[in-house]
């Protein structure tokens, strides 16, 4: 019994391995991506290993990060940190006009040198932006007008010119600078790109069915030095970890609560039903059905 998990994506590296289904810009410490779906909906879950910011140009993009939820509308943009887990709905418009929006993806050193370009004032960040890690901006002409004057650049010649690329992005982010002070200092007051903590990486997000490459991800380490951090902290695998800990939740929503055995199997992040039983027998001793309170 196979059961249908969302799609994951690690951006903007997957996306970059694409190419036949999204237009992009690459440049040193900028990548710039379209991203346009004519399905009726997509859903799916994704972590950047960059800052991101995500402009939608039509449809509407419904997202959320633990219990913070929030929806994006045409013209409207939100800003996401790095190393930060969400699911998202993607939807085109009512009238069949297709999901469409644009990605940037910034690196630190493009961040710092832009600051020590155009130095900025020095404000507070607005009260309750800080902690919360993905930001919606509100729609603002000067962004939607910058957005469209950038979409000719995906087929020309001049994407490839760096110069040209690093001035438009500057002008990106002079105009949230301009527009929304407060909010930009957040952005630079960011703590540093430090090591997530690893047992809260995993606590977070052991019931999503994601790859040991997706956790090194959201634990801003190498797959090589995931495994490495983990062995020595937990003296075990993190495979082995991930599936003890989901069965152990498994066995308390068998036992306190009356949902499906299917249902739970998914909830906790076995994608393969058949697994999920041989996993729990192999655990308990007995069947998932026969661990019921």
């Amino acid at each position: 019994m196979e059961l249908t998990m969302p799609e994951f994506f690690v951006l903007p590296q997957q996306l970059l391995a694409m190419p036949q289904q999204h237009r992009r810009i690459v440049q040193e410490g900028v990548t710039i991506i379209e991203s346009c779906h004519h399905q009726a909906e997509m859903r799916g879950s994704a972590v950047s290993t960059q800052l991101e910011m995500i402009h939608l140009l039509s449809g509407r993009l419904v997202f959320q990060h633990g219990e913070l939820a929030g929806t994006l509308e045409a013209g409207e943009t939100a800003l996401v940190d790095r190393a930060l887990f969400f699911d998202y709905i993607k939807q085109r418009q009512a009238d069949g006009t297709p999901y469409s929006s644009v990605l940037f993806f910034l690196r630190e050193d493009f961040l710092r040198d832009f600051v020590a370009q155009f130095p900025l004032p020095q404000l507070a960040p607005a009260e309750g932006t800080s902690p919360v890690g993905m930001i919606k901006i509100s729609a603002s002409p000067l962004i939607s007008n910058f957005m469209a004057s950038l979409l000719p650049y995906f087929d020309s010649p001049l994407g490839q010119n760096a110069q040209l690329l690093k001035i438009k992005t500057y002008e990106l982010l002079l105009n949230l600078a301009e527009g929304h002070p407060a909010l930009f200092q957040w952005l630079l007051q960011r703590p540093p790109a430090d090591k997530p903590d690893l047992a809260q990486v995993l606590e977070q997000h052991y019931t999503k069915n994601l790859s040991l490459t997706a956790f090194a991800h959201l634990a801003g380490r190498s797959l090589a030095a995931f495994k490495r951090d983990f062995e020595r902290i937990f003296n075990q695998t993190p495979a082995r970890w991930l599936k003890e800990r989901r069965l152990k939740l498994a066995h308390h929503l068998l036992a306190h609560t009356q949902k499906q055995v299917s249902e739970i199997a998914l909830e906790v992040g076995f994608e393969d039903y058949s697994h999920f039983t041989r996993s729990f027998k192999a655990q308990y001793g007995l069947l998932p059905s026969q661990a019921r309170g």
